[in-house]
């Protein structure tokens, strides 16, 4: 399973029209944030969760040419305003495209978007195919979906659990019957808007608390509003005792478990040793040490998460902004042959 943030921003997104704070004026790429959705690619299958009014740009940013299905959380604008862009899928598959909701979004969805369910065959007007969704388990193509129901003040929101990843935006309450579909996630991604209280979405804190709670080996934090602050400052005061970082867009997340395989740690070695000559800085067992800029990598698999390994080998600074080791801008699978070749060292 492969995990990329499409946007990580609140309604509004960063930066906001007319504002001039430290964070929309911020030239770090981390502090440009479109609004929230994600791309879920899985089993051969592509998926997104929320098409907001950025939707377009982000299908086009990620280079995504595939579509089996858009699942809604709610029907907030900046969370269904993006369903007219579909149109392009329509054309370029030949095909309607599925959507996912429950009764009250379908609902929401039809009265904003009524051309497209008039009954028109109007050039250019949307294809969908509605699916009626509540907080009960179903599957797409295959592949499993668990809602989980939060609260976003006195809406209900749903989250989404797909095997060991789950999915929440937009809450500021899980109850203890609907937190017990999370627990045993190996990844959860939850909003933390700001750090003042919020009536409708998480703290920073409360966040923080929640996945201390929920006790996940990766977790990251999405629907960020300007008033959280700079990106690499907020970055550096997240606490270590938990595997946590802000999301920002484009950031991807691969489920190493699929990738730990002989072929890739072979590849991994190569380009660990060869191509990028990580040897100058780390050393590991059975290995000329050229330099000591590095700590020593022998073990490291006995030592660090797989998803760790792979997300610093991804973008270093994200998780340790000071941090000495340059960021390659690695594709995907080249940083999981890497963090193969490594996990392997034991």
């Amino acid at each position: 399973m492969k995990i990329t943030f499409l946007g990580t921003g609140t309604s509004q997104g960063i930066p906001l029209i007319a504002c001039k704070c430290d964070v929309c004026t911020s030239s770090n790429p981390k502090d440009k944030r479109l609004r929230v959705s994600v791309l879920i690619e899985t089993e051969g299958k592509t998926f997104v969760i929320d098409a907001g009014p950025d939707f377009r740009q982000q299908m086009l940013r990620e280079n995504v040419s595939e579509l089996d299905a858009i699942i809604f959380t709610h029907e907030h604008m900046d969370h269904i305003a993006g369903l007219d862009d579909t149109k392009a899928f329509n054309f370029i598959l030949s095909k309607h495209v599925d959507i996912y909701a429950t009764k009250r979004v379908q609902k929401a969805i039809r009265r904003v978007y009524s051309y497209i369910f008039e009954g028109l065959n109007y050039p250019g007007i949307p294809k969908v195919i509605m699916h009626t969704i509540d907080n009960n388990t179903f599957s797409i193509e295959g592949v499993k979906f668990t809602p989980v129901e939060v609260m976003h003040y006195k809406l209900p929101v749903l989250g989404f659990r797909i095997g060991d990843f789950t999915y929440i935006t937009d809450a500021n309450h899980i109850s203890e019957k609907e937190k017990e579909k999370i627990k045993g996630s190996k990844v959860i991604v939850l909003n933390a808007l700001r750090k003042e209280k919020h009536i409708s979405h998480f703290t920073l804190d409360e966040a923080v608390k929640l996945i201390t709670e929920l006790n996940p080996e990766r977790a990251y934090l999405i629907h960020i509003s300007h008033q959280l602050g700079l990106h690499d400052k907020i970055s550096e005061e997240l606490p270590d005792f938990i595997e946590l970082a802000l999301a920002h867009d484009k950031l991807s997340h691969i489920n190493m478990a699929e990738e730990y395989n002989e072929d890739n740690i072979n590849k991994g070695e190569s380009l660990f040793k060869k191509k990028y000559g990580c040897m100058a800085c780390h050393s590991v067992e059975g290995g000329e040490v050229k330099g000591r800029v590095g700590p020593n990598l022998s073990g490291v698999g006995s030592r660090l998460n797989p998803d760790w390994i792979f997300s610093w080998l991804k973008n270093p600074q994200a998780l340790h902004p000071n941090t000495a080791m340059p960021n390659f801008n690695l594709p995907d699978k080249t940083a999981a042959a890497i963090a193969a070749y490594l996990v392997s060292l034991k």
